[in-house]
């Protein structure tokens, strides 16, 4: 009863709804060469407002679900941003959170109250709101992280000062790819078994589609796809700031 009144999940009639929960990024993948399980990859969770205008809250709920044969959930990274601090931030003893292993656990936040956050306008990419994390347990093409809107009496929700209901789109996912150990291997493009700015001029042939040769595809084929496109970009530049 206490979170319910908290949350706002009984109320009369709740207010237009105008906050959004999303995932950033929407795909998160394990480039070369560390694409193996065990470990330990991150999402951000972050909000906004539905309109062109902010939108302060009070609290928040959030219901997770993946698959637990292919990610074991690790709970989250705290946001250290001292605008955004939360009093408080958990995962509810018993309902969903007996243990993580069924693929489901619900995350509440609780901001200072002096110091309530305020969702960006829409046309931002919001703002940080946790960051939650998620080892590898087996390789996948493609496996989802999303919130859902109830489940076993507890919701995703955002709460205003009020306690209205200001819940906005949480049809947001974050697809995680991760490639077995054998199938990438990143970084040396041109095959000189050197990582150097040879190989960056090396990626944007690939990429442009003027470099066809499968070795070289493989070594730009951050996402483990199979194909060296635009989703590959961020994960190639990742790697070779770490590799240079």
């Amino acid at each position: 009863m206490i979170l319910a009144a908290l949350f706002g999940a009984v109320i009369a009639s709740p207010v237009t709804a105008n906050v959004d929960l999303f995932f950033q990024p929407s795909l998160v993948f394990s480039p070369a060469p560390g694409c193996t399980v065990n470990q330990i990859l991150t999402v951000q969770l972050r909000a906004r407002s539905s309109t062109a205008s902010p939108q302060q809250f009070s609290a928040l709920s959030v219901i997770l679900e993946w698959d637990p044969a292919v990610l074991e959930f690790m709970e989250n990274i705290p946001n250290s941003n001292p605008n955004y601090l939360w009093t408080s931030e958990f995962y509810p003893a018993g309902g969903l959170n007996p243990d993580y292993s069924d693929g489901d656990a619900s995350y509440y936040a609780l901001p200072q109250t002096f110091n309530l956050p305020v969702a960006p306008a829409n046309n931002t990419n919001g703002m940080l709101v946790t960051t939650f994390r998620f080892k590898v347990l087996a390789p996948t093409n493609g496996t989802l992280v999303r919130m859902i809107a109830d489940r076993a009496g507890e919701l995703t929700q955002v709460s205003d000062n009020d306690a209205n209901d200001v819940t906005g789109d949480i049809s947001s996912t974050s697809t995680f790819k991760v490639a077995n150990a054998c199938d990438c291997a990143l970084g040396d493009v041109n095959l000189d078994s050197a990582y150097d700015l040879l190989d960056i001029a090396a990626a944007v042939e690939v990429l442009l589609g003027n470099d066809t040769d499968p070795s070289h595809v493989n070594a730009v084929d951050a996402d483990c796809d199979g194909d060296a496109d635009g989703n590959d970009i961020q994960g190639f530049t990742d790697f070779m700031l770490l590799a240079l």
